[in-house]
C-alpha cells in the first residue's frame, strides 16, 4: 500500500559541511579536503532510496538555503497542496524561513517543522535543512 505512494515523495535537504559525511564514508578524503576548503555545500535529492548530489553550492549557507527553496518553489504546480514538511538538523531558525517563504509563495495548506532523526543527523550532520513533499 505504501510503495506506490514512494516515487510520489520528493526530498531534497542540503547539507552545511562534508564532514559528517566523510566520517561516515560517504564522500572521500578528497572530496571532503576540497570542498571544505571551496565551502561547497551540497543539495541532495534522494532518488529511488539512494542520496544523489545534485546540485553543489559554493559560499554561504544562506545562498544554498536559497538553492534549495528555488528548487522546491520551481516545482510548486506539481506540488500536493495539503501537506509539506520542512526538516532540520539544529537548523530551527532556516526551518522557520523556508516555511515562512513556502506559505507566501505556495498554496500549501499546511507546512510542518519536523527535527531530522538520528540518522540521517549522524549522516549529515547539524545544521541540515530539507523540504518534503507529495506530488499531486
Amino acid at each position: 500500500m505504501i510503495v506506490p505512494l514512494i516515487s510520489q515523495i520528493e526530498v531534497e535537504f542540503i547539507i552545511d559541511t562534508l564532514e559528517y559525511l566523510h566520517k561516515g564514508g560517504r564522500c572521500s578524503s578528497v572530496q571532503h579536503f576540497i570542498g571544505s576548503l571551496l565551502k561547497i555545500r551540497p543539495i541532495v535529492k534522494v532518488i529511488d532510496g539512494a542520496m544523489i548530489s545534485t546540485d553543489k553550492v559554493r559560499g554561504k549557507r544562506e545562498k544554498a538555503l536559497l538553492q534549495l527553496l528555488d528548487n522546491a518553489l520551481a516545482q510548486k504546480d506539481i506540488m500536493d497542496t495539503e501537506f509539506l514538511f520542512v526538516t532540520h538538523s539544529l537548523a530551527s531558525e532556516e526551518a522557520a524561513y523556508v516555511k515562512q517563504q513556502i506559505e507566501q509563495q505556495t498554496k500549501v495548506n499546511h507546512v510542518h517543522i519536523t527535527e531530522a532523526g538520528c540518522v540521517i543527523s549522524s549522516h549529515c550532520g547539524p545544521l541540515t535543512v530539507g523540504i518534503v513533499f507529495a506530488k499531486k
